[in-house]
């Protein structure tokens, strides 16, 4: 086996260089009178000199079947070694000591300079011989390039979801409603219905969203269809053909299949203020997703940023300077973010921003906790607990939503479970086991 190859060889060892200085020039002075040459000191040139010099080592180490060394490693100095040297010089007076004339004299003299050769460390070639197999083992690894994340699968809940909702006190009113998409893709919903909330129009959809007394659901000609409360507009669904709803407190915003962004409803606190249309300095779309909460929304942007635009005064709506999001959820005092590598980020409340570990492929945030879906199906839930909205059941999931004071996931046998508050029995769905509809494009 012969093996061709630049290594690094550990050499420590003395080189003598010898180095020359060659005499010039000689030089006669003219004497017109008796003068006296006087030598002040004796001429000295400084003969020893340590340098260090960058040598390149060059191996070609061939070898047998059982990996006797053939031929032995030649080392190549490459650079020439300049060596200062001290030159005296002679001055020429009179008998009066006055100076006459200098006189520079160059000595012929070999000069021995000590050259100190840099260590390098040594890359070992060990030769292991198998039967007629010869492997060669590097001890040095070679560096690991990066190798980019696969894309991560996130799943969008489109067929559960849980209003998110205030939860003020027990003598005030409060809203709680829960949706659903039957694999046919029926709506059904249950829970308050004090302004029609829960009377879902019959037809196909592919996908629904539950706001505070009204809810929204997008047709399978990508329409969007609402009904309940409608104070502020908020059930007057714009036309055209959208890819995602979200129904906020009292708006909503949908996406349009170009990435825009169309939102309406109530905007008192600059909640359907899309950015790029003329209400702030933060760059227009296109977005991948769109969120709409109590009083603020948030889009996920193409390039895995999030914007956010509306009630501010926690840090609800504050716009994180990271990118590689593949998720966002807007929820009630907070909102949520997925990254690419399924850990999770959530900020507002007025608190310091969470780190959620995970690995999740799904994430939604409610009134004041989240919920994350693990790759095996299992639901975890952190935050707000106060009404058991966080005590996520066992089993496997393949959607979830967190709503205001409860939570619904949709469960991989079509079944869904509720937890949580169950005040207007928000947390109690219709059985069947027939939920799940679809992915309609």
């Amino acid at each position: 086996v012969e093996v061709e190859r630049d290594v690094t060889v550990e050499v420590e060892r003395m080189v003598e260089v010898p180095v020359t200085v060659e005499v010039l020039k000689e030089v006669m002075v003219p004497v017109e009178k008796a003068v006296t040459v006087v030598v002040e000191k004796q001429i000295v040139v400084e003969a020893v000199k340590e340098v260090e010099v960058p040598v390149t080592v060059e191996v070609v180490k061939q070898v047998t079947a059982s990996g006797s060394p053939v031929r032995e490693v030649t080392v190549i100095v490459e650079k020439e070694i300049e060596v200062p040297v001290t030159v005296e010089v002679l001055k020429e007076v009179d008998a009066s000591g006055s100076l006459v004339k200098e006189v520079t004299v160059i000595v012929e003299k070999e000069i021995p300079v000590t050259v100190v050769v840099e260590k390098e460390v040594v890359k070992e070639v060990e030769i292991l011989v198998e039967k007629e197999v010869t492997k060669i083992v590097e001890v040095v690894a070679p560096t690991p390039t990066a190798t980019p994340l696969p894309e991560l699968e996130v799943i969008r809940n489109v067929s559960i979801t849980a209003s998110n909702s205030y939860y003020h006190n027990e003598t005030r009113w409060e809203r709680a409603h829960s949706c659903a998409l039957r694999a046919n893709g029926g709506a059904v919903c249950w829970g308050r219905n004090n302004y029609g909330q829960t009377d879902a129009p019959s037809g196909a959809y592919k996908e629904i969203s539950a706001g505070d007394f009204h809810t929204c659901a997008l047709g399978v000609k990508s329409n969007v269809v609402c009904w309940g409360r409608n104070n502020y507009g908020q059930t007057d669904a714009p036309p055209g053909r959208f890819v995602m709803i979200s129904a906020g407190e009292d708006h909503n915003c949908a996406l349009k299949e170009n990435g825009d962004a169309v939102c309406w409803g109530y905007n008192g606190s600059g909640q359907t203020d899309v950015p790029g249309l003329g209400y702030s300095h933060v760059p227009e779309g296109p977005f991948k997703e769109i969120s709409a909460s109590w009083d603020h929304t948030c889009g996920l942007l193409k390039n895995g940023a999030v914007e956010c635009w509306g009630y501010n005064g926690d840090g609800r709506a504050e716009n994180v300077q990271e990118e590689g999001f593949v998720a966002v959820s807007a929820g009630g005092i907070h909102t949520c973010a997925l990254r690419q590598n399924g850990t999770g980020l959530c900020w507002g409340g007025g608190k310091e921003p969470l780190h959620v570990p995970g690995p999740f492929v799904s994430i939604s945030a409610g009134e004041g906790h989240a919920c994350g879906l693990g790759k095996n199906g299992e639901v975890l839930c952190w935050g707000r607990g106060t009404h058991g909205q966080t005590a996520a059941p066992d089993g496997a999931f393949t959607e979830i939503s967190a709503g205001g004071t409860h939570s619904c996931g949709l469960r991989i046998d079509g079944d869904i479970s509720c937890w949580g508050s169950n005040k207007h029995m928000e947390s109690s769905p219709p059985g069947g086991g027939d939920f799940g509809v679809a992915r309609i494009p």
